[in-house]
């Protein structure tokens, strides 16, 4: 019956873009079996019997309606044949208006009516064999035609290769996202198989998983920085095509020779003293708003004030502010190019996946809880302004020696104002106790886990480890991802949450808690753990705790 008011009302406010239809649709068989088609006659292509979802009405309701309503038959949904949307469901009609369907799929019997549509739109109406259907408008699997008897539901969504072959398809052209960056080498990973793409010593290759393949990252396959994706935690292309291009990102700063990399051990000792934390989130609320001003002096403002509490911190955390600065150098560029990623391959528009991005600059306690991950907010947001001071900015920005919060002061107009006294808000001594209470629940969370604990005692070194996910308290490092050690010449990988205990080495550790699946097994002057390896050492119970210690100790 053409357009309702309600989508007639959508369109005078949207105008031709792309608007999200639930919508249904009916394969009707006749005795013979043949399916019914509708041809529109105005350049589109055939489609079943179909139309969009009225407020107020079911499903079931809808689509009876529409075959009254386009082919002048009464039909009764008997089974839900397959549910279906997303990109492949997109379609733009000839008048320019674009739509993407989120389509219920019926199979209907007609109990009366006649060929003979109710509204203007259908041109002809035609029943096909399965095997000689015409081309669809929507893409619609055609081994649902070909069976007429539905056992289950089909629920359209893409396969795990599907989804990595589209990312791969968008990366030929990143050059839009920062001058000159090209792809480097990059692995998709899953527990069993690892499948490599364009690595200048190998042709594309799979290959079993190992212990170098761990979360999402970049790393150094056969010297050449390569990064690594785990399929399992993907569900859609713009996320995975996203964070590709953000550690992608990081492999072109490593062939570029970026050197502004922040020393992580500050990281793990940064010091969350009450003046610096209520300033902190001071300053993270005026780059917000500086972000968000709509006047230049409204912005110039905004950044003023960043900047006078920024160089009032810097006296007060001394080589920590340099730990912050070096993070949103070189983790902010990455969430920009992720930004730019997904905001290009979603369906939302920019600026709600800007506010996305940015909203955590407001997160008071994320913030002071994951000082880390923090930066790469601000970071992210010191690139989007530099893109509105300076655009030509990302030209020579890998000769530089200067970091992002450098740059922008360059391109600012500010008078540093001095802040003398630093009041302590009671917002700022409840986030803190907060902090402290959430890092102390993660130690109980792990100290109560079921499993085989094992206390580790000996000399060993912290030789890889995932800085974004150590919760720290007094001398102990709760590492919840995994740890690599070394003893002597060997190394042992955790790949499950481990408590060590930091000696006087920055990397030393005298002690480690883990929680093993299976009991370790004892042997005369070793003994082993299952997934990690064999230790020389003795090992002993005590209360339900195994205990073991290092020959060294020993000795």
């Amino acid at each position: 019956m053409g357009m309702s008011d309600y989508y007639q009302d959508l369109r005078e406010k949207v105008g031709s873009e792309l608007i999200f239809m639930p919508s249904v649709a009916a394969i009707i068989r006749n005795k013979a079996g043949e399916i019914l088609f509708q041809h529109k006659g105005n350049g589109e292509k055939w489609s079943l019997p179909a139309g969009a979802i009225e407020l107020g009405e079911a499903p079931a309701e809808a689509v009876v309606r529409e075959v009254w309503e386009e082919t002048g038959l009464h039909v009764v949904p008997k089974k839900l044949v397959g549910v279906f949307g997303g990109k492949d469901f997109r379609y733009q009609y000839p008048n320019g208006h674009k739509v993407e369907y989120n389509v219920f799929l019926f199979e209907c019997v007609a109990q009366g009516g006649e060929l003979n549509p109710i509204d203007s739109e259908t041109a002809e109406l035609r029943y096909f064999k399965a095997e000689e259907m015409p081309e669809l408008a929507l893409p619609y699997p055609k081994f649902l035609f070909l069976q007429d008897n539905h056992a289950e539901t089909y629920f359209q969504r893409k396969e795990s290769g599907d989804i990595y072959n589209e990312a791969i398809k968008n990366l030929t052209n990143l050059t839009h996202y920062w001058p000159g960056f090209e792809a480097v080498s990059f692995a998709f990973y899953d527990k069993e198989k690892v499948h490599l793409y364009r690595h200048p010593d190998f042709k594309e290759e799979v290959f079993a998983w190992n212990e170098q393949f761990m979360a999402d990252t970049l790393i150094l396959y056969e010297n050449y920085p390569t990064a690594i994706m785990n399929l399992e935690r993907y569900a859609d292309e713009e996320g995975l095509f996203s964070i590709l291009a953000h550690e992608l990102f990081h492999g072109y700063q490593y062939l570029k020779g970026e050197d502004r990399f922040p020393n992580e051990m500050l990281g793990i000792s940064y010091p969350l003293k009450e003046e610096n934390i209520e300033l902190r989130n001071q300053e993270r609320f005026h780059l917000y708003q500086a972000l968000v001003a709509t006047s230049v002096e409204d912005k110039r403002k905004s950044l003023q004030a960043f900047i006078s509490i920024r160089e009032k911190r810097a006296s007060i955390i001394e080589e920590f502010i340099q730990y912050e600065t070096n993070i949103e150098t070189v983790e902010g560029p990455a969430w920009y190019i992720e930004l730019k990623a997904y905001a290009e391959r979603s369906l939302l528009p920019y600026e709600a996946v800007l506010e996305t991005y940015s909203r955590s600059l407001l997160d008071k306690h994320d913030s002071s809880l994951n000082i880390r991950k923090s930066c790469y907010s601000a970071g992210l947001v010191l690139c989007l302004l530099l893109d509105e001071l300076y655009p030509d900015w990302k030209h020579g920005f890998f000769e530089s020696n200067h970091t992002l919060y450098d740059l922008l002061k360059k391109h600012v107009d500010y008078t540093i104002q001095q802040i003398n006294e630093i009041s302590i808000s009671n917002e700022t001594k409840t986030i803190l106790k907060m902090v402290k209470n959430s890092k102390d629940a993660e130690f109980t969370k792990f100290e109560t886990k079921k499993g085989y604990h094992l206390v580790l005692e000996g000399n060993m070194i912290a030789a890889l480890m995932d800085p974004m996910n150590i919760v720290k308290s007094g001398n102990k490092l709760l590492h919840k991802n995994f740890l690599k050690i070394r003893v002597g010449e060997k190394e042992y990988l955790f790949q499950q949450p481990v408590v060590a205990y930091k000696n006087d080495n920055s990397r030393g550790i005298s002690k480690i808690h883990t929680i093993l699946e299976e009991e370790p097994i004892e042997k005369d002057s070793s003994f082993i753990l299952n997934g990690v390896g064999e230790f020389d050492g003795s090992l002993y119970t005590k209360d339900g705790t195994f205990f073991a210690k290092l020959l060294e100790i020993i000795k």
